[in-house]
């Protein structure tokens, strides 16, 4: 077949229209005339050729071997069929085309006949190369082969894609073929270099040749591409038009992930399209691996710990404790930032620090209490030792933040688990898969909690290593029984974040400058420092006091000898922490005495609270037992009256204005 220039023709100019619309785009025509037709095979078509660039939507990958042994050095960019109308399904699209073509790699082919090692051999030496289509739909299929020592060329196009189907001859295919013809080379070489350098991303060899895949090896996040054109952002466009009514991909038929659909909303996005540079495509693919996991699969948050030897694993690789006081230094100071954050939230911000400061060191002492309580349990008191941890309050009052920020911190991850995953059943496995690497559910509801968590918390579950369970709840959970809060680590905060949006944006900048210069030095100084210690001193009757005394001493090490240490930054104790814990029905009890005195009837010894049932009934599972005479009696309820007025620090049945000493009201 050769191809020859339309003749030119001279047409009229149109009369103008009121329904005139814009001029469509033209369409690119290769003018041919056709010399034979005859019979050929893959072979006899890509045979004589040591070097072929193909343009294919769909692919098969002993087909890609065959072309592998025919061709010396091939090239291939995948485009696709259909529009992708939002970053969600360019993720996906991605994340299942490398996914095939790594099952295809490591699949029966490679079983069989040893050609997948060749062609990973042929990757890694870079004679087999892939792209993938970002910004066009592309439906072409071209083949350009050329001969380096003959000079020959070919053009072979049609409707064929790069499958054993296509060129198999069980399918009804177009082949059309331009033989040393310098009009087609010319312009298929041009549309296709215009398509690789303009819209196409590379795939690194990684994808392939890593053991497993993850989101850096997504071509959107390909560093090489991210820092292209002298470190200025790629853009990817995003058409915002529904898709075809042509055959759909698999990617567009199949529901996106959550983390996907999740991070897509992250990145930046304008003018339908997505702006990724460094820094978003380094956040990116921290997103995803923090995210990525599934109920039973887990390959990154997964952590061992031996205190005997300071040897630490994560994700099932050895996880050095050797790290450089600078970094230490940074990071310490990255957190003293973080916690002077609070300042800016409205209500009692200097206990809300201190609580937080309390929560740090129960969840970076996490990993080491299973080797407590399973001691304890031996020899000793286990509810001291809580395995459950529980931030709960207002909705804006920085607890899932916080959360977040302290996993950063501790391991370089910072999600949270479905709620869903949270039952009883799915526990167990979530445990056995962690080891020693905590568990935590964010906003869980009080019905969750009271279906799963009462039984869970109850259980004891002593093996040879679990972890820490970590629940954020809003207000909607306003009571736990005795049972619960003696084996937990509760802490209440009525604190909150300021109403008005420019501190509050303000706030979301810095948590977010603070969370991408955060490393991990600063928490593995401390797993030394912790396993130093119980080397030299033993268990610890005092969990709090224990943890709080080293970072403490590793925050003043990371300061200027002139600075002072921030006023949360002290030690802690679990005696502090139980007197500190019934906080929330301290201020309920003396918020009554305030607002409703008559509610209080004093006889004698006693202390009586009438109120209506349900209002007591929410009361009495905060309130410590100690503190009653006997157990609620339909409206009311009876207290000890020395030790109620030593708990709420007021002299009951006397007229003055107690609450304004007690409430530090001046």
């Amino acid at each position: 077949m050769s191809s020859s220039k339309a003749p030119a023709k001279t047409a009229k100019p149109a009369a103008p229209s009121l329904f005139e619309r814009a001029p469509e785009p033209g369409l690119e025509v290769v003018h041919a005339r056709a010399e034979c037709a005859a019979t050929s095979t893959a072979a006899q078509l890509f045979s004589g050729y040591d070097r072929v660039r193909v343009l294919t939507y769909s692919n098969s990958i002993s087909m890609i071997a065959r072309l592998a042994a025919w061709c010396p050095d091939v090239e291939i960019i995948f485009g696709r069929e259909d529009i992708i109308n939002d970053a969600t399904k360019l993720l996906h699209f991605q994340t299942l085309l490398l996914s095939e073509i790594r099952e295809e790699l490591t699949g029966a082919l490679g079983q069989s006949d040893g050609k997948s090692s060749d062609l990973h051999a042929r990757i890694a030496a870079g004679t087999l190369r892939f792209f993938v289509v970002q910004q066009l739909v592309s439906h072409e299929k071209l083949f350009l082969l050329e001969n380096s020592t003959t000079g020959d060329t070919r053009v072979l196009a049609g409707s064929a894609n790069l499958s054993e189907r296509g060129f198999g001859g069980v399918q009804n295919e177009s082949f059309y073929v331009f033989d040393n013809d310098p009009v087609a080379w010319e312009a298929k070489q041009a549309k296709y270099l215009a398509i690789r350098e303009q819209s196409a991303a590379p795939v690194a060899e990684e994808a392939f040749t890593d053991e497993r895949l993850d989101a850096s090896h997504l071509p959107i996040f390909n560093p090489a591409r991210a820092t292209a054109s002298n470190g200025l952002p790629t853009i990817y466009v995003i058409e915002q038009a529904p898709p075809g009514p042509v055959v759909i991909e698999k990617f567009l038929a199949q529901r996106p992930p959550k983390v996907l659909t999740e991070l897509a909303a992250q990145l930046v996005t304008s003018k339908n399209a997505v702006r990724v540079d460094r820094k978003i495509a380094t956040e990116g693919i921290r997103y995803v691996k923090s995210n990525q996991r599934t109920a039973e699969h887990n390959d990154e948050e997964t952590v061992t710990v031996d205190w005997r030897t300071a040897r630490v694993t994560r994700g099932g690789q050895p996880w050095s404790l050797n790290v450089a006081d600078a970094d230490v230094a940074a990071d310490a100071a990255l957190l003293i930032e973080y916690f002077a954050g609070y300042e800016q939230f409205h209500g009692n911000t200097d206990k809300l620090a201190r609580d937080y400061f309390t929560f740090q060191c129960w969840l970076y002492l996490s990993p080491f209490l299973c080797d407590l309580r399973n001691d304890a349990s031996r020899n000793g008191f286990i509810y001291d030792y809580p395995i459950f941890g529980i931030l709960y309050g207002r909705s804006n009052c920085g607890k899932s933040e916080l959360i977040r920020l302290l996993l950063k911190s501790m391991f370089g991850l910072d999600g949270f688990l479905e709620k869903d995953w949270f039952t009883k059943s799915k526990v167990a496995g979530l445990r056995e898969q962690n080891q020693r690497y905590p568990l935590a559910f964010d906003d869980l509801d009080a019905t969750r909690f009271n279906s799963h968590a009462v039984a869970l918390i109850k259980e004891d579950h002593l093996v040879g290593q679990y972890p820490a369970v970590v629940l954020s709840m809003n207000q909607e959970k306003d009571s736990f029984e005795t049972e619960i809060r003696k084996r937990c680590l509760v802490l209440y905060t009525d604190a909150s974040l300021p109403d008005h949006t420019g501190v509050s944006r303000t706030l979301a900048r810095q948590v977010k400058r603070l969370k991408s210069q955060l490393g991990t030095a600063f928490y593995r100084r401390y797993l030394l420092r912790v396993c130093e210690k119980l080397q030299t001193e033993g268990f610890p009757l005092d969990i709090l006091t224990f943890s709080s005394e080293i970072l403490v001493a590793m925050f003043r090490e990371s300061l200027h000898p002139q600075t002072e240490l921030p006023a949360w930054c002290t030690v802690v104790s679990l005696d502090g922490y139980t007197r500190g814990k019934h906080d929330k029905v301290r201020t309920e009890l003396l918020e009554i005495l305030q607002h409703n005195p008559t509610a209080w009837q004093i006889s004698g010894t006693r202390a009586v609270l009438i109120m209506e049932p349900m209002t007591l009934r929410k009361l009495r599972k905060d309130i410590p037992d100690y503190l009653l005479s006997s157990s609620r009696q339909g409206d009311r309820l009876v207290f000890k009256k020395d030790e109620l007025e030593a708990f709420l620090e007021v002299q009951m049945g006397k007229k003055q204005s107690w609450w304004r000493r007690v409430l530090g009201d001046q």
